[in-house]
């Protein structure tokens, strides 16, 4: 018998998060912040290789559950985050009082080369809603 150095195995890769708010904007637009975690920390997660904003009017969305693949959704899609991995876009709603229903999502391939999405939670607002 012998002893054999064998290397270590590399760390497992975690899952990035992604967190949403809405604020009131400026010129009676809705503005979304949010922060991708762990866009900044590339070694220690699976890479984001894609990002966005999906947002829907509440009363079209009923009881479904907003995702990327919700028939009759917006989809916004953004060229890069800040170093930090922070992001801001402001929409403009049709009507001060309708209600959106909005979700920020990052995507990464996992090992068996699938892409996952990842949601924020939902948020709902209007922009008399906010103050």
């Amino acid at each position: 018998s012998y002893t054999e150095a064998i290397e270590k195995l590399p760390p497992a890769l975690l899952v990035p998060q992604v967190t949403l708010s809405v604020t009131r904007g400026t010129n009676g637009r809705l503005a979304l912040t949010g922060q991708a975690i762990g866009y900044d920390q590339p070694d220690a997660y699976y890479p984001i290789v894609k990002h966005g904003i999906v947002y829907q009017v509440t009363s079209r969305l009923g009881t479904r559950v907003l995702t990327i693949n919700t028939p009759g959704r917006t989809n916004v899609t953004f060229s890069s985050y800040s170093a930090a991995g922070t992001f801001t876009y402001q929409m403009k709603p049709a009507y001060p009082t309708t209600r959106y229903t909005v979700r920020a999502y990052v995507a990464y391939t996992d090992a068996s080369g699938k892409t996952v999405y990842v949601y924020s939670n939902p948020v709902t607002a209007s922009y008399n809603s906010l103050s």
